[in-house]
């Protein structure tokens, strides 16, 4: 679908009278009565009001009148990362930003929304029209080329997001994309064309798993965790880098509820389970920051292996789950039952940390076994060699 029609004047009563409608088959057939629209026009207004109802759905009725596509709606950034990183080049004193490869727009539209002047940088002309129809009510320039063999805009600052994902893969059942590259030489621009710009102020949104090894020695990475969920990294290069190495930010809502770093106090002791146990986000261990968490929270690590810590007290975090320990024992099923059974439980959740079992079998099998009224969470992992069961309840504030 050619994105000017979409996003044109003659498109904007077809989209709100679909998103009235709601879901249904019936509404392929009102849109062309009501309106005369060809199949393609058709197939895609309802593509949008499907794929607004889902921005809608994770982000709040502002996302409504946004124009959208599937893998751009998969990949885009939440919105208060997007603006966390906005507010961060604000105060870092830049005053223009270019948008490498802007896909829809929306971290541009999270730069303009902080103040900063915005070039952004599309080689797809009908995501182009996608971004600029997302950035009408701003002051930013949607340009259509190729970021890599273009010459760059005048900017303070450069951000790039680079594709991830093979766009040949089949997609899913599900409709979702396709095989995600795992080196990043396989991004798009690639992660070596990235390190090598030769501007003093470059930002990149990367995969989490980054190794820590492809970060130069010019950048800092920064993994972010939004509503306890480990969403993306980002590097930061040469002006803009951190003082640490390593950093990762727990965001609740819109606000920053916790930050640790590289450079942050350390504990590195191993010790045995205690009464409260640590299950440290993804965030945070990613960024390497376990010993430092082990000091904020006065805790010690189980393993090392581990993303666990256990304490004797505990201290509120954002940046684990904290569980209260109820008992710890060698993995064996019967015996974990017993163990419950004698708490009372009736509910039981199963996480695992490099255990190898199936829980969703495990779990029907121990509730087939369990009538209390206690719900409790059965934390399994390893310790060294040894498999173990983790019987705990999480733990309040």
């Amino acid at each position: 679908m050619d994105g000017h029609w979409i996003t044109s004047p003659a498109a904007v009563a077809p989209l709100a009278a679909a998103a009235a409608a709601g879901g249904g088959l019936a509404r392929a057939g009102m849109l062309e009565q009501r309106f005369g629209l060809t199949p393609e026009q058709r197939t895609a207004v309802l593509a949008q009001a499907d794929l607004r109802a889902r921005a809608v759905e994770r982000w709040g009725p502002d996302w409504g009148t946004r124009f959208f596509t599937r893998d751009g709606l998969e990949q885009a950034s939440r919105p208060a990362v997007a603006a966390w990183r906005a507010a961060r080049l604000r105060d870092a004193g830049v005053r223009s930003v270019a948008d490498l490869g802007c896909g829809l727009g929306f971290e541009s539209v999270a730069f303009a929304a902080a103040g900063l002047a915005v070039v952004a940088v599309e080689r797809d002309p009908d995501t182009a029209a996608f971004a600029a129809a997302n950035l009408r009510n701003t002051s930013a320039r949607v340009i259509i080329d190729d970021v890599v063999t273009m010459t760059l805009p005048d900017c303070d600052a450069y951000f790039v997001d680079p594709a991830r994902r093979d766009p040949d893969a089949p997609r899913a059942i599900d409709g979702h994309s396709g095989h995600r590259f795992t080196n990043p030489d396989d991004w798009s621009p690639s992660w070596s064309w990235i390190c090598a710009l030769d501007k003093p102020r470059v930002a990149a949104k990367v995969a989490p798993g980054i190794p820590h090894e492809r970060i130069p020695e010019n950048a800092s990475a920064t993994w972010m965790q939004c509503d306890g969920d480990l969403v993306e990294a980002s590097v930061w290069f040469k002006h803009l880098r951190n003082d640490a190495r390593t950093m990762a930010i727990a965001i609740a809502g819109n606000t920053v509820v916790e930050h640790l770093t590289s450079n942050d106090p350390e504990r590195t002791d191993i010790g045995e389970i205690d009464d409260y146990l640590y299950d440290i986000n993804g965030a945070f261990t990613r960024a390497g920051l376990v010993t430092q968490l082990a000091a904020r929270v006065d805790a010690h690590r189980v393993d090392a292996r581990l993303g666990f810590l256990s304490s004797s007290t505990h201290t509120p975090t954002h940046a684990a789950r904290a569980y209260a320990v109820r008992e710890s024992l060698p993995f064996d099923s019967k015996r974990v039952v017993q163990a419950l059974r004698a708490l009372d439980a009736g509910n039981v959740t199963i996480l695992k940390r490099a255990f190898a079992a199936d829980t969703e079998l495990l779990r029907k099998q121990w509730m087939k076994k369990l009538s209390g009224g206690g719900e409790f969470v059965v934390v399994l992992t390893r310790l060294g060699d040894q498999p173990i069961a983790v019987i705990c309840e999480p733990a309040t504030r």
